[in-house]
């Protein structure tokens, strides 16, 4: 009765386990999704970029950063345009 019960407890431990691996992906694949689509305020990318919200505003007015898209009045980011706008920083360092 022992085994019976032991190997009762070892098929649904495996067939567990390999559903939770077989998940897994899925979580992982929509956390990086999450993460690119994940949208910023002025001061989210300061405090990301660690610089000035005036100098933030410079850099928008002269058309270094754009904002993806304005909520109300409010510009928003996204993680693609922060690295496009850090990009084009460190190519202009490089030159």
């Amino acid at each position: 009765m022992d085994e019976i019960i032991n190997k009762i407890v070892e098929t649904v431990s495996e067939g567990i386990l390999q559903k939770i691996k077989e998940n897994w992906g899925d979580v992982k694949s929509s956390r990086n999704e999450k993460e690119e689509n994940e949208v910023f305020s002025i001061t989210d990318v300061c405090n990301r970029l660690k610089i000035s919200k005036p100098t933030l505003s410079r850099h928008i007015k002269l058309g270094y950063l754009k904002p993806s898209f304005y909520v109300g009045r409010s510009p928003r980011f996204t993680q693609s345009t922060i690295e496009e706008y850090i990009s084009k920083f460190n190519e202009a360092k490089e030159v």
